[in-house]
């Protein structure tokens, strides 16, 4: 089999409050007629989980694209906060996120989301529109606070809230969009997960078949890898559309896919060795066991102690 075994190793700059990490990614292509192999290969238990064991032929339920079926965030107003222009809707925490918005002025504002164990920053929209942030750090204590910039990484602290936080299944995260794997009922990408997904029989086929698609049809774009500006976030539609992209579109593009069919899957960002580069890739989640996916990479070696994750989305 005929593979171009170059070393690619590129850059990408995403904004996480006031730490900017270097991202890089490197890819290359497979002859299609092994990529089936290649799949089997990559959709293989996360070093995270139980030792490995077959996935599950139960027959996943036979489903048709309805965009009032895809499970979308709302902001209720059941639950809702207000403080110093910051709003909170903590309505669907059980759901796993919960929607920030601060009224619509030029502002930069960020919101962090805590817990004892890690913090996730997120951009708010100088709009007023909310967004969702996910509570992905599981059951607890979560601190969800906004801050307005100062000047250049300078952040003055607006507002705080602290919840308590109980979710339906631990894995009811990476079943919605949030500001990394961005997507509405109606776009695209959701469409053609239905196209690619149709006729699978069990939810590995699923997973199969739109890591498949994925990992064929989109193209590394080397150009934007060197280019791509600080704050740079993934529009699944858009990388569709291009036909190419960086690791960073391509876990977003294929995380989408799999969680409107209602399969759990987390964007992973972190270190690959070692190679000691910062990339992007997934974990899906069939049968209660996290598998590793990098639509990327496939076919170039990598096993799961060579990813090593800083962040999940």
């Amino acid at each position: 089999m005929h593979r171009d075994r170059r070393r690619k190793t590129i850059c990408f700059i995403f904004f996480a409050f006031t730490l900017c990490l270097s991202v890089g990614c490197a890819q290359s292509k497979a002859a299609d007629a092994m990529l089936q192999e290649i799949v089997q290969e990559t959709l293989r238990e996360s070093a995270q989980t139980a030792p490995q064991k077959p996935l599950s032929t139960t027959a996943a339920p036979a489903v048709s694209f309805d965009p009032a079926a895809i499970r979308m965030p709302k902001a209720t107003g059941e639950t809702a906060m207000e403080k110093n222009g910051a709003h909170m809707d903590a309505s669907n925490t059980s759901q796993g996120y919960v929607m920030v918005r601060c009224d619509a002025d030029d502002s930069i504002r960020k919101v962090g989301v805590s817990t004892a164990d890690a913090t996730y920053y997120y951009t708010l929209p100088k709009n007023g529109d909310f967004i969702t942030c996910p509570l992905q750090m599981g059951d607890g204590r979560y601190t969800v606070q906004v801050y307005e910039q100062i000047t250049g990484t300078q952040y003055s602290p607006l507002c705080k809230w602290t919840l308590d936080v109980t979710l339906d299944d631990d894995t009811i995260p990476y079943l919605y969009p949030n500001q990394f794997v961005d997507y509405e009922a109606t776009d695209q990408a959701v469409r053609v997960s239905f196209q690619q997904s149709a006729g699978a029989k069990t939810d590995r086929d699923k997973a199969d078949k739109l890591f498949t698609y994925v990992a064929n049809e989109i193209d590394y774009d080397y150009d934007k890898a060197a280019t791509v500006q600080e704050g740079y976030l993934p529009l699944p539609d858009r990388t569709l559309s291009e036909k190419k992209g960086i690791c960073f579109d391509y876990s977003a593009l294929l995380a989408t896919m799999l969680r409107v069919q209602n399969i759990p899957a987390r964007l992973q960002m972190g270190e690959l060795s070692p190679d000691n580069i910062y990339h992007a890739w997934n974990l899906v989640c069939i049968d209660d066991l996290w598998y590793l996916m990098d639509a990327t990479l496939y076919g170039e070696g990598y096993k799961d102690e060579n990813y090593t994750a800083v962040k999940n989305y």
